[in-house]
């Protein structure tokens, strides 16, 4: 019900507004075909037309597709040929099967047309029997037809009791309704009914084996084109995933400490793939944890509407070689012992860009990352999505009878199979979201097709050439393999925080007592501190000691303290004079070249 609904409104979108059935009728409908042994036939059509208004023209179009309907039920799609077409009487034209009939006169009156074309009806595709299926009257008529009749001439004898007839496709047709005779190989008849707007009349005869002889083959090999962009796309997968995924996956060692040493600011770099301004800030605490400096905060405790509540003091110089920690380090006290936020504004505004720069740079992005690879991404899933759009223009043709909505089937297949094998989600959001839309987009473009087996099965390749093309885009990684091998080490480190056990927490302290508070810059950029508060809440019972506050001690409000002391900082160094105004003038403004690479 669903895709008859669909098809329905989808049909009403995109069908032009035509002549309407109660402006002409049928009044007389007279159809001869002289079938040859090659199951080729010369088709006459004559038919008298009652132009009940005036109205210029009427259109009928001839179908190159022919749907067999057995009495089984099953069925079978042949392509047909049409061409010869003639005009023997009637003022009409023909263009791309569609004929135009003019109506010549001014008034009410009757028309009469008479054509001829040939209509090959191609191979025959049962191996039991040959069979002769013709649409009499095929359903292309917006009109009442009335005295419907036919004569069909056959290459040899046939079995009148193999004969049968369809209405709409069904054969629930009464003996009563089809009169008809069987004289050698020439079936005479005539319809006593009645035939609505756009209804069908079916004939078909079940023939012996090879009834037929010297068919052609009327598939449209060009179908086949159809695997080739699909096909370019794997290449250009496979290409990659040779050059840029082969051996090269991360492997995570799970370990409690930085890797090599590195700080919070390198270590975000790294798992993130680019530099956080707020992770350059917690280099901060990583300070305060080494012994070069404190914060003291006010009697009154933080307060988001009092930035200037805490203090930085300079404890000692900075004697270490890590560059971004010293340029922050010098550059914060580059005038004074003790500083407020209001000192950091103005005057730290390209040193935090200097600082990040330290370390988003083209060396480490070279050493890290793969230069060309997100431009061969976009390339791929492009040609990906491409490929959804040319294998479903054929049955978006059948179906809507316009190849217009193909990108928007092609667009819902790739929704799915972007949730399914790309987004990294939840396997119940791939089931139900990805996993329907698939289904759904499937379902609309195989089943006007299922019955072309030759058809059905370039789609499936196709289909199946995509899936796997997706499978591969997924895999491509945007790092090198020393950029994975590095975000291994952090990723490990990572684990090894979020899963580290109170009995591993209480045996790291032993070793060192602070451990806890040196790892909270780490669990910051990680976005884990509620979960590293959760560990140390029976074990930790007092602040580190670069922390003064008259606050009651909690993890909670020391969690509160670090993200609100590196959100204001952070900030307060983004507060920048611009040239030729006042010295009270703020402006706020995001460096224009941070930009977030893929996740990995």
């Amino acid at each position: 019900m669903f895709k008859q609904f669909l098809c329905a409104i989808l049909v009403i979108l995109v069908t032009p507004l035509t002549v309407s059935a109660a402006d002409y009728e049928v009044i007389t409908y007279n159809f001869n075909a002289d079938v040859s042994e090659s199951r080729t036939a010369y088709i006459n059509e004559s038919y008298n037309i009652y132009f009940m208004k005036q109205i210029d023209s009427i259109e009928r179009r001839l179908s190159n597709r022919l749907t067999i309907i057995r009495p089984d039920s099953s069925t079978i799609l042949n392509y047909i040929k049409i061409n010869k077409l003639d005009v023997l009487s009637g003022n009409f034209d023909y263009k791309d099967n569609v004929i135009t009939l003019y109506n010549d006169a001014d008034k009410e009156t009757v028309n009469s047309f008479e054509i001829e074309y040939k209509y090959n009806m191609g191979k025959d595709l049962s191996s039991k029997y040959d069979e002769l299926y013709f649409n009499i009257v095929d359903g292309t008529i917006d009109a009442n037809i009335s005295n419907v009749n036919f004569e069909i001439k056959m290459p040899s004898n046939i079995d009148e009791n193999q004969i049968r007839f369809l209405i709409d496709d069904t054969y629930d047709i009464s003996d009563d309704d089809v009169e008809y005779t069987v004289e050698d190989n020439v079936i005479k008849g005539s319809l006593s009914m009645f035939l609505n707007p756009n209804q069908k009349f079916s004939i078909r005869v079940e023939l012996k084996n090879n009834y037929f002889v010297n068919e052609t083959d009327n598939y449209n090999y060009m179908m086949f084109i159809i695997i080739l962009l699909p096909l370019i796309s794997l290449l250009l997968a496979v290409y990659s995933w040779f050059k840029y995924a082969r051996g090269n996956k991360y492997k995570s060692k799970i370990v409690s400490n930085p890797p090599y040493g590195y700080d919070p600011a390198e270590t975000g770099f790294l798992y993130n793939g680019f530099s956080k301004d707020h992770d350059i800030v917690s280099v901060l605490i990583k300070l305060a944890n080494d012994g070069y400096l404190m914060f003291e905060e006010a009697d009154d405790g933080y307060k988001l509407e009092r930035p200037n509540s805490f203090k930085i003091i300079k404890l000692k110089k900075y004697r270490g070689s890590n560059a971004i920690q010293k340029l922050l380090f010098e550059k914060l006290f580059s005038k004074s012992e003790s500083i407020e936020i209001k000192d950091i504004e103005y005057n730290l505004y390209d040193t935090l860009f200097k600082a990040k720069e330290t370390l988003d740079n083209k060396e480490n992005r070279r050493d890290l990352f793969f230069s060309n690879i997100k431009t061969i991404k976009k390339i791929l899933i492009s040609l990906i999505f491409i490929s959804c759009v040319v294998i479903n223009i054929h049955s978006s043709e059948l179906i809507f009878n316009t190849y217009l909505l193909a990108p928007l089937v092609a667009a819902s297949l790739m929704l799915g199979i972007y949730i399914v094998f790309i987004m990294d989600s939840q396997l119940i959001s791939k089931i139900i979201i990805g996993g329907v839309l698939i289904g759904i987009t499937l379902f609309l473009a195989v089943t006007p097709i299922m019955n072309d087996l030759m058809t059905t099965i370039i789609y499936v390749i196709s289909i199946i050439l995509v899936l796997v093309s997706s499978t591969i885009f997924k895999s491509l990684p945007i790092r090198t393999k020393y950029g994975n091998s590095l975000l291994g080490e952090v990723y490990g480190f990572k684990l090894g925080l979020e899963n580290m056990t109170k009995e591993e927490l209480k045996s790291n302290l032993e070793e060192n007592p602070n451990y806890f508070y040196e790892m909270y810059p780490y669990a910051y950029v990680f976005n884990i501190t509620e979960v590293w508060n959760y560990k140390g809440n029976d074990f930790i019972k007092e602040f580190p000691v670069w922390y003064k506050t008259k606050e009651d001690f909690s993890l909670q409000n020391f969690q509160k303290f670090c993200r609100n002391m590196i959100f204001i900082t952070t900030q307060a160094m983004y507060k920048r004079q611009t040239p030729g105004m006042s010295g009270t003038h703020v402006e706020y403004k995001k460096a224009s070249r941070v930009q977030a690479l893929e996740e990995r």
